[in-house]
């Protein structure tokens, strides 16, 4: 005899064994987690969590894409593997321009002390932009210097037709070999960009120009500082949150898209100490061919650099976004929203009977498809609540529930 028997009936632990069949084998108890880079992600009733061990191999990546419905713990989860990644040992940069990471929120979602000891918050309006980003490192050779310098402008401004890139390679090539400082400023490029418009013809640099100068405006409202990545990252080992005005998106992303640049260059030869990278609704990121997310999330591997993103959408593959971020070996889905149903659970491999399990997900609970340590990394899709970093935390209902989100 085979019977029906509604979900709501069932006690919240035979719902979850009956949902989990496997997940016996991947529960672990305090003493029988590795010692080593292992990061909690779910958690029982009996004090056990499963998680993964992290490690950057050819068959694994660290990148993660967090989903689901405003309200539904979506930040609270991202705040929770910031805090678990720092006390790996990680550096942890989070770029924050939909106030998710503000010091009362990160305050609520892990806890005061923790934010005072351990977080660094710069306002880009406030404080400016905290690198200079055309500083070269004059270490390099000429060719590998003039390499970074497009990079870093193309990642604001896309790509640039073969004429455009011809004059700017050529700017400045003129610039680094006429200078032994070791930053570019804006206005020497325009001044030079002007220069060759004077000496040539050619009206391409008036097109380049027209795409630069709105961003050079930008930098020049914000303010840039003398110091590399490495007088700060070297300097501090705090969680950074770096917040622009949500208003300004657009403006903001170019900016943040360039600051993602120069630390894809710098994680190169700083690779030894992972490198962790926190974007709350990256729907609004660039993620066109050559953007530095593309970049992060194809080479960050070897790199030892890591990506977490969240939408409230879940984006199929077939879109810009989807086609990116469905590449990252871990995908954390929380109740999703309506729209994305279909597309959450095509990607779970859901039957349609199964769907109804959306409508029984509450306040931190979440489906997780990635990697999971049993004797090794091995891949599976688990259910269960999101493991906090700190589970005696003041306001334990915000532990229990990651009811502070949006």
């Amino acid at each position: 005899y085979m019977y029906d028997v509604y979900a709501e009936i069932l006690d919240a632990d035979v719902l979850y064994r009956l949902r989990n069949p496997d997940i016996d084998a991947f529960m672990l108890s305090p003493n029988e987690q590795p010692g080593n880079n292992f990061m909690s992600l779910i958690n029982d009733s009996h004090g056990r969590t499963a998680g993964k061990q992290i490690c950057y191999t050819e068959e694994d990546n660290e990148h993660c894409y967090t989903t689901g419905q405003s309200g539904f713990g979506k930040t609270y989860t991202q705040c929770q593997l910031m805090a678990k990644r720092h006390e790996l040992g990680h550096r942890v940069m989070v770029f924050d321009s939909s106030d998710s990471f503000t010091y009362e929120a990160l305050c609520r979602n892990l806890s005061k002390e923790f934010v005072d000891e351990n977080v660094l918050f710069i306002d880009l309006d406030n404080d400016g932009i905290p690198i200079h980003l055309f500083k070269v490192d004059r270490s390099l050779g000429k060719p590998s210097q003039k390499k970074q310098l497009v990079g870093i402008l193309t990642s604001a401004i896309g790509e640039l037709s073969v004429l455009q890139s011809n004059v700017l390679r050529s700017t400045l090539s003129k610039l680094l070999s006429a200078s032994d400082m070791d930053k570019i400023s804006t206005e020497n490029i325009v001044s030079e960009l002007q220069k060759f418009g004077r000496d040539n013809e050619e009206k391409t640099f008036e097109s380049l120009l027209t795409r630069l100068e709105p961003l050079f405006e930008d930098i020049a409202e914000c303010g840039m500082s003398d110091n590399s990545w490495d007088d700060i990252l070297e300097s501090t080992d705090k969680i950074i949150v770096i917040h622009t005005d949500s208003m300004v998106t657009e403006n903001g992303n170019q900016i943040i898209d360039m600051m993602l640049s120069t630390l894809f260059n710098y994680q190169h030869t700083n690779f030894t100490i992972p490198l962790d990278i926190f974007i709350d609704e990256i729907q609004n990121q660039n993620f066109s061919e050559g953007s530095p997310i593309r970049k992060i999330m194809k080479e960050g591997r070897k790199l030892h650099m890591a990506f977490f993103g969240s939408t409230q959408d879940f984006y199929r593959s077939n879109t810009e976004i989807g086609s990116v971020m469905g590449k990252a070996g871990t995908q954390i889905f929380l109740r999703p929203t309506q729209d994305s149903e279909k597309n959450v659970a095509a990607e779970l491999r859901f039957k349609k009977a199964y769907m109804d399990r959306f409508d029984s997900m509450y306040r931190g609970d979440v489906i997780i498809k990635g990697s999971f340590f049993m004797g090794h990394n091995i891949q599976s899709t688990l259910s269960g609540r999101i493991d906090d970093y700190l589970p005696d935390s003041e306001d334990e209902d915000i532990g229990k529930d990651g009811r502070d989100d949006d």
